[in-house]
């Protein structure tokens, strides 16, 4: 019975075991899933910016193109009108901007001073008080060659600009041609990443920000583009100047953490590189890196609630198992005493009486004891029956076994064998005296007359007959000494006497 019940606890705490495992993995996978989630809308994120990148320089270059061409020729056609005409004062820029499709006319003289223009605040500025730009200035005046500028952000408006310079032949001029791509070009302003990182930012929490870099081949070239003035912001954090070149470089995403010791969030910090090629080469003054800064705080905020969900959960399934288990060993428990147990009496049956007795012998060697088998019957009890039915009958036999239990040792062991006759195992046995003693005790309760509680006017006057066999000294198993009991259960009511102590002579008369 131990060994059973202990295989039982084991299993229980196995199976219980083999569930949590379950349940926690569950659970580390939905971390898993969570965090996977997040890495796909930060690469989401990243390819929206890039993509968005990448579809406007594809525009800005068709438009380059045709813009490149048309200033090309319009910058012929001002070469040519100078040839004819050089006096450059009398001629009417005005028309000459509608003939060109609203392009402005800057014309820059020797000394880099603009004479004239169509755009009238800029006549008189004088570009030696930019020594940076003049150097570049007057390197175009004295190459003698067309060139046109990529399109780029002025400073002063933020807007999208494109200009090109063509210098007289004599050298005394430069014919600069600017073209607002923002305002001729409405389509543009739709295009940009600036209005992909505003809705990137209200549609995902865990974007804290996101800034566009324009770098230069040496580390004093990385600027800040922005939508608001200042449009260009010189950087000179080391850290952003080392991984936006490096991400340029190496033309891989750079990545840094930053983590809060206060908050334990932590914070990651993606440089991702947009090379623009110009004939294979990356043109640096219009490559960009984006950098993107992430904050976990949004997923460490789902995590914690998986994680509380998690034990809430984790707590229900113990509490529900545990409950299961409870009913399911109350009904083993009742099923197993059913098994052991007569229904009606409540005392050990025959089969559990045989376990009993298997541990009596067990220790009955080990300390060189012995131990006597009461085999008792009730006289006249089916005159009970008959007179008065068999619920009266049973109903006798739950007082008897009670009368039994009460008047016994608590170890003495008391079992109904069968109909009404009834067993008990007294160990140790100490001597036959003793024993006739118990017997006769046993005998006497049966002296008076017997009462049920809820039949007061009846009583039943009834007597027992019992037979007692001694272990080791008339056998060794159960059957034998059951056998011998019962012998002397007969013949104690064959000779009308209140127990008798088999012997052999007993069989013999039998």
């Amino acid at each position: 019975m131990k060994n059973i019940n202990w295989g039982r606890s084991v299993l229980v705490l196995v199976v219980y075991i083999f569930l949590a495992f379950i349940f926690y993995n569950n659970h580390q996978n939905t971390i898993q899933i969570i965090k996977s989630e997040y890495t796909a809308k930060q690469n989401l994120v990243e390819k929206s910016i890039y993509s968005t990148i990448k579809f406007a320089d594809s525009i800005n270059q068709v438009i380059e193109d045709k813009l490149h061409d048309e200033m090309l020729a319009h910058s012929l056609a001002l070469l040519a009108k100078y040839r004819q005409d050089p006096a450059v004062s009398n001629w009417q820029l005005a028309v000459l901007k509608e003939q060109f499709g609203k392009s402005d006319i800057y014309i820059i003289n020797r000394d880099l001073i603009i004479t004239e223009s169509t755009v009238e605040s800029d006549v008189g500025l004088d570009f030696k008080n930019y020594p940076s730009f003049s150097k570049v200035l007057r390197g175009y005046l004295e190459g003698g060659e067309f060139v046109a500028d990529q399109m780029d952000l002025s400073t002063m408006t933020g807007e999208l600009m494109k200009y090109t310079y063509m210098p007289t032949p004599d050298r005394q001029y430069i014919f600069e041609l600017s073209f607002n791509i923002t305002k001729n070009y409405p389509v543009i302003e739709g295009l940009d990443v600036f209005s992909v990182v505003s809705n990137l930012k209200n549609q995902y929490p865990f974007v804290d920000a996101v800034t566009v870099y324009r770098c230069g081949e040496t580390t004093n070239g990385i600027l800040k583009l922005s939508k608001e003035q200042p449009y260009y912001q010189r950087i000179d954090d080391d850290l952003i100047k080392k991984y936006a070149l490096q991400a340029l470089n190496t033309n891989e995403i750079q990545i840094k953490t930053v983590t809060d010791s206060a908050s334990k969030t932590t914070c990651t910090y993606k440089y991702i590189p947009y090379s623009y090629k110009v004939k294979g080469e990356i043109s640096w003054w219009n490559s960009h890196v984006v950098e993107i800064i992430y904050n976990d705080s949004a997923m460490l905020k789902d995590i914690n609630r998986e994680k509380v969900f998690f034990w809430e959960s984790f707590l229900t399934l113990t509490a529900v198992y545990v409950a299961f288990i409870f009913v399911i060993i109350r009904l083993i428990k009742k099923s197993e005493y059913l098994a052991f147990h007569d229904p009606l009496t409540a005392l050990p049956n025959r089969k559990l009486f045989a376990e009993f007795f298997n541990l009596k012998v067990s220790q009955a060697r080990r300390y060189n004891k012995g131990f006597a088998i009461f085999f008792l019957d009730i006289n006249d009890f089916k005159i009970v029956n008959d007179l008065h039915g068999h619920k009266t009958g049973d109903r006798l036999l739950q007082e008897i076994a009670a009368l039994l239990k009460g008047n016994l040792r608590q170890n003495d062991i008391i079992a109904r064998w069968g109909g009404d006759e009834f067993a008990v195992l007294l160990f140790p046995l100490e001597s036959e005296q003793a024993l006739g003693n118990v017997a006769l005790k046993v005998s006497n309760l049966f002296v008076g007359p017997l009462e049920i509680p809820e039949l007061a006017a009846q009583v039943f006057i009834l007597g027992v007959s019992i037979g007692i066999s001694i272990y080791p000294r008339d056998g060794s198993s159960l059957e034998t000494l059951i056998q011998k009991a019962d012998t002397a259960m007969y013949y104690a009511k064959k000779q009308h006497l209140k127990y008798a102590v088999y012997s052999p002579k007993m069989k013999q008369q039998a």
